[in-house]
């Protein structure tokens, strides 16, 4: 998964203030790692698990196409190193969705992500790999169902 602030030369990514992420698909039993674009269809589980690089405080925030915002977490502190998991299961909501793992020195809540979305409301959610004018080291994917 690419963070937002990444600089691309000759096709590798270098990766600044940022943080490990996996993310694995699981559907009937079996496992798969996903990238940045995640196809899922409902009732999918998705496990992440994330070790940040530096001191702060982790927010990891879902965005329907509609602008409809939830948290996977809440504002967390979390420590260098510490590694943080979690899962979720994907609801019905028909669209793209993406998820913002945020990594701030200062918590970033729903209301904040909601602003930073609608403050680009041209942009379709699928090119907005960050939330714009949040100081943070970022990744995010995007998941569009299949049936």
């Amino acid at each position: 998964l690419a963070p937002a602030d990444d600089e691309t030369t000759g096709g590798d990514e270098i990766f600044r203030g940022s943080f490990d992420l996996d993310v694995v698909r699981i559907r009937q039993g079996e496992s798969q790692p996903q990238g940045v674009l995640v196809e899922a269809r409902q009732g999918d589980r998705l496990q992440y698990a994330l070790t940040p690089g530096s001191d702060g405080w982790l927010t990891i925030a879902d965005v329907q196409d509609d602008g409809v915002v939830s948290l996977w977490l809440r504002p967390q502190k979390v420590r260098a190193g510490q590694q943080v998991e979690g899962a979720v299961v994907l609801d019905g909501y028909v669209g793209k969705e993406r998820v913002y793992f945020v990594l701030a020195e200062e918590a970033v809540g729903a209301d904040a992500v909601e602003g930073a979305v609608k403050s680009v409301y041209e942009r379709p959610l699928a090119d907005l790999d960050a939330l714009p004018g949040v100081p943070a080291a970022q990744r995010s994917l995007l998941i569009v169902k299949t049936d």
